[in-house]
């Protein structure tokens, strides 16, 4: 992989662009617009292309391949797009990480000091910068503005409006080559086990976007032994992050044709994913039935009728309400039949909902596991959905019953919200070896559907902008 620019750039004046490890598209710009004194204005006519000044210019030039073909065609004589700046090449996993986690510019201001920025701080779980040894900052650390605020305020790159400027231009020239080598010898080791591990990761998430997710994405990747010379550099887990780690045990014969069957059966009750009843395991039945009792337990004697709960396992109360039944609570909870158990997945948040489903699939398609029948893979991806089921149980028994018993909401571990499950499964030969789970921050009810609500969600929404009758502005060359 090439990990630097040719030296010449057409007429710009440069420090050696040829020298500079792992740099950005955004990072490109940077170095050129500071040295050359290019505002926003001139950016069409410096670079060939053009930005909306609502766009944020490093995102744009991160997932735009027209706009990095220009700034390469204008920078380089060529329009082959190198790969250091495709964010997808800094993931040591495969999944559509930057549609649901909103992209912010982050930088270590002694490398801004230089005009050097590369996709390495983008990543969630790259939390200081290697070489300097200094958090990564997504804002003034005077004013707290933005950074692509600020661009909009002043048009000069990384001039916040109150004064502060982190670009050096002198600092630009005079130590352009200092770092090459540490940065040349970080980000090929970086890169060469970001490829590897692609090869045989993926990130499983609920497929819509999350703000909160960034230190749960962040707690799903760890430094390998590679990197340990750059250990400083990652994500230190926090204790607001919930993890779970689950790894395949192989057994030392193939499970039965019984034990099988219901493993797949349990998948496909929650895959192609279509709201219905989900056949579950008998293991499950303690775990939910634990979860119902706990929920219930701040609820007054008289809030349920002797019905609902019998239907929600609690004891009998001589207390309880006599009176009709709620038909939703009486179906709300695992329901016992003489074939097994049984749950409504429409009571599931639809993230966890889709969680569960990509699970699914990834259990029923588990080809390599087939042929080894052993290995435990099969188990592990039951295990792993099993994990995300009990807390999506809770907390889509939380928001459905809350409608009838508010009273719910006043359990000390429901204030504060609902997490989302994200994964990052792990594959070999044999079919999945590991799967770690984290849970987001939480966030208020309010955010949460649940699937048996009329409300349609659309993938993506949030990411269209409600047309009006002016047309935005836009940075003039």
């Amino acid at each position: 992989m090439i990990l630097t620019l040719p030296s010449h750039a057409h007429g710009f004046v440069h420090a050696r662009l040829d020298r500079q490890p792992g740099i950005s598209g955004f990072g490109t710009v940077l170095h050129l617009a500071r040295l050359n004194h290019f505002s926003a204005r001139d950016f069409a006519t410096a670079f060939g292309f053009g930005f909306q000044y609502r766009e944020d210019l490093s995102q744009v030039l991160a997932f735009s391949a027209a706009r990095q073909a220009r700034l390469k065609h204008v920078v380089t004589g060529v329009e082959d797009v190198p790969e250091i700046w495709r964010p997808h090449e800094w993931q040591p996993f495969e999944g559509h990480l930057w549609q649901w986690l909103p992209w912010r510019l982050r930088l270590c201001p002694c490398c801004a000091r230089t005009g050097y920025h590369t996709n390495l701080f983008q990543m969630p779980w790259i939390e200081r910068c290697p070489w300097h040894d200094v958090p990564l900052l997504e804002q003034c650390r005077r004013c707290g503005t933005p950074w692509s605020e600020g661009f909009k305020r002043t048009g000069v790159l990384l001039q916040c409006p109150c004064g502060v400027d982190y670009v050096k231009e002198h600092e630009v020239l005079d130590s352009a080559l200092v770092l090459e080598g540490e940065r040349q010898a970080l980000i090929e080791t970086y890169l060469s086990w970001a490829q590897d591990q692609r090869s045989q990761a993926v990130l499983i998430g609920p497929e819509e976007p999350d703000p909160g997710a960034r230190l749960a994405i962040a707690a799903l990747v760890t430094a390998p032994a590679s990197l340990r010379p750059w250990t400083s550099m990652w994500h230190r887990a926090s204790y607001e992050t919930h993890r779970r780690d689950l790894l395949r045990r192989p057994a030392s014969q193939p499970p039965k044709e019984d034990a099988r069957t219901a493993t797949t059966q349990y998948a496909k009750s929650f895959w192609p994913g279509l709201p219905g009843m989900a056949q579950l395991p008998a293991t499950l039945a303690p775990t939910l039935v634990a979860v119902t009792r706990e929920l219930a337990a701040g609820l007054s004697d008289s809030a349920l009728t002797s019905r609902e709960r019998e239907a929600w396992s609690l004891a009998p109360n001589k207390r309880a309400v006599i009176g009709s039944s709620r038909q939703e609570l009486l179906l709300l909870p695992l329901q016992r039949v003489v074939g097994g158990l049984y749950l409504d997945v429409r009571m599931l948040p639809r993230s966890a909902y889709r969680t569960l489903s990509l699970l699914a699939h990834r259990l029923i398609n588990n080809d390599p596991a087939y042929a080894h029948g052993a290995s435990g893979s099969h188990a592990l991806l039951g295990a792993a959905m099993s994990k995300v089921l009990a807390p999506a149980y809770a907390a889509g028994f939380t928001v459905v019953a809350g409608r009838y018993l508010p009273a719910l909401y006043d359990h000390y571990r429901l204030r504060a919200g609902y997490r989302a499950p994200w994964l990052l499964l792990n594959c070999d030969q044999q079919g999945a070896s590991s799967v770690r789970i984290a849970w987001s921050q939480r966030r208020s009810w309010a955010s949460i559907e649940v699937a048996d609500q009329a409300k349609q969600t659309v993938r993506g929404g949030s990411r269209h902008v409600k047309k009006t009758t002016r047309g935005p502005q836009r940075a003039r060359g």
